[in-house]
């Protein structure tokens, strides 16, 4: 019985070992985490997303906030906790085809904080060329010593009244 007992436990922890992930390489520099970011959420209509990455990415305490025109035309903003955004959006990316990127960013250090103004595509596949839609996404860092966290990420899709500056856009191609 005790022999029975300590193979179960044994094997237990190698399948709870193989299936976590280590998304250390993901949160170990500024870039890489933006890019993880935008990872996440990224995939095929029908694929859950990656949310034990999303968690990993972001601080326990992280906010998320959306800047966006409500119906009225208005502007609002809407505050999610992680968990929250993970609510109310993982049915949305699970039902559409959506690969985000970070087309361009700018990043200030100071210490161990760190702030990344950073400007996105949307795309339908994975190869496409031209995003369907382009946005900015605000993105506040904190290293605790290990590595880094999203503490916030406040962005905006570009519209029709606001289009993004053209110093926050890639640089065309002169070919």
């Amino acid at each position: 019985m005790k022999v029975t007992a300590c193979l179960m436990l044994f094997f237990y922890s190698i399948i709870a070992n193989s299936q976590n992930e280590d998304f250390s390489e993901k949160v170990s520099s500024i870039d890489s985490i933006v890019s993880a970011v935008y990872q996440v959420i990224s995939g095929k209509k029908g694929e859950d997303r990656n949310w034990k990455l999303h968690k990993t990415i972001f601080h326990p305490k992280a906010r998320i906030i959306s800047n966006f025109a409500n119906d009225k035309g208005e502007y609002e903003v809407k505050f999610l906790s992680v968990d929250e955004y993970i609510d109310t959006y993982r049915d949305y990316f699970k039902g559409i085809d959506l690969y985000e990127k970070d087309l361009i960013h700018e990043t200030e250090v100071f210490g161990n904080m760190a702030q990344v103004f950073s400007t996105y595509g949307s795309f339908s596949g994975p190869n496409d060329s031209e995003p369907f839609k382009i946005g900015t996404a605000s993105i506040q860092l904190y290293n605790d010593g290990n590595r880094w966290y999203v503490l916030n990420m406040y962005y905006k899709n570009e519209n029709e009244d606001d289009k993004i500056p053209q110093k926050y856009l890639p640089v065309e191609s002169t070919n």
